[in-house]
């Protein structure tokens, strides 16, 4: 589909927010051979600075869904996620809407205590999290599992990915936070259509 067409397809699109951009775009018929994302680390034996096609990152995307849900996250699952690196943070939150959780986004230079108890507080179902935080966070009372490291997510078989979960507008899809500078950061909810007011505008 040429991009114009594209754009209009998905600007009148009424299920489209930000917890299924990916999925909507290619039901619309754009070009899994085109254009993903770049990151700018190795992925899943991909080259850092290697354009993603959709395609691949659908299927990098699918993996992760399964490896999540066979370890029993579900809809409406707070996860917190605490990485390093842009891959780890946005193939998690790709992964984690598609079933239909909520991932908590941390900045990677939170204190370990600091984070540790935000995500004691988040009544998080589960926690993903790189080697370094991982191991900044050992010890402490996190009041959730450790799920693993967003990277071990990619050995996920993506045929066994469930089906898309059905977003909602008025759906929670990611929980972000305010600095932590002054105490433990307070959560902001964002739902599936405010996160993506902005850019329905300007499709």
């Amino acid at each position: 589909m040429r991009t114009k067409g594209l754009r209009g397809a998905l600007a009148a699109d009424a299920e489209l927010g930000a917890g299924n951009v990916l999925a909507r775009v290619l039901a619309h018929g754009a070009d899994p051979d085109g254009p993903g994302l770049t990151f700018d680390t190795e992925v899943d034996g991909h080259p850092a600075e290697t354009p993603l096609t959709l395609g691949r990152l659908d299927r990098m995307v699918a993996a992760r869904a399964a490896w999540l849900h066979e370890r029993g996250v579900k809809p409406r699952d707070p996860v917190a996620v605490w990485a390093g690196t842009a891959a780890d943070m946005v193939l998690s939150f790709l992964a984690l809407t598609r079933l239909g959780a909520i991932p908590a986004l941390m900045n990677g230079r939170l204190r370990p205590e600091i984070a540790a108890e935000y995500i004691r507080r988040l009544r998080a179902a589960g926690v993903l999290a790189d080697a370094a935080h991982a191991q900044a966070l050992a010890g402490h009372d996190l009041g959730a599992p450790m799920l693993g490291e967003p990277a071990q997510a990619g050995a996920g078989d993506p045929d066994a990915a469930p089906a898309h979960y059905r977003h909602h507008p008025d759906d929670p899809i990611v929980i972000t936070h305010t600095s932590g500078t002054t105490g433990v950061p307070k959560a902001v909810l964002h739902s599936h259509a405010s996160l993506f007011a902005a850019t329905r505008h300007l499709l």
